[in-house]
């Protein structure tokens, strides 16, 4: 399994309305392996939203003495702004690194011109709009298997009350019956035992 060393993780002011959040570390794994495509992930409690860097880093390459990494996320100062927001790394289907908040930076020049190309490149802005309406479907779809699975819950309770209501109609049916045949039974031989009696 790999890990990730993280070195520094820095916010900085980029292009106007801009902000680039720039992760250094390492990845280490037993064995040297190339890992999947990385991108960064805010959450703002609301809703996760996925950050690819730019530009496009190469894949993670982990190793046991450590692979170094870094990558430039560039991101809309207003959403930096909203709440307490939460930050991880993810690497596909392999890790996700819960990281902390990152420490203020200088201005990054560089990171202005890659804040300026992903508000240019209507792919960059497509997939990170993409990315965070999966991620709302899929907070959408959780939330209805929750409420789907509630409502089995509800209705397995509500088939045991009724099957406990009917054993209990039926215990009930068979005393009276019991009742009923015993009493039938005691005016039938008080009614042979009368005519002896004359």
């Amino acid at each position: 399994m790999a890990i990730f060393e993280l070195h520094t993780f820095t916010r900085s002011a980029a292009a106007p309305g801009w902000e680039v959040l720039r992760l250094e570390g390492v990845w280490r794994a037993g064995r040297p392996r190339r890992l999947p495509y990385a991108w960064l992930v805010v959450d703002d409690g609301r809703r996760a939203l996925r950050v690819m860097p730019a530009p496009a880093v190469a894949h993670p390459v982990a190793d046991p003495a450590g692979g170094q990494w870094s990558a430039v996320f560039p991101l809309p100062s207003d959403l930096l702004a909203t709440g307490r927001l939460a930050y991880a790394l993810r690497c596909g289907d392999v890790v996700t690194i819960d990281l902390p908040r990152p420490t203020a930076g200088a201005p990054d020049p560089s990171g202005a011109d890659a804040a300026a190309a992903a508000a240019a490149d209507p792919n960059v802005a497509a997939a990170q709009q993409n990315a965070a309406e999966a991620d709302r479907q899929r907070a959408e779809l959780e939330a209805r298997v929750r409420n789907a699975e509630a409502r089995a819950r509800a209705s397995e309770r509500a088939l045991e009350a009724s099957r406990a209501a009917l054993t209990m109609a039926e215990e009930a049916r068979l005393e009276r019956e019991q009742r009923d045949a015993a009493a039938a039974n005691g005016a039938a031989a008080n009614t042979s035992a009368a005519p002896a009696a004359r």
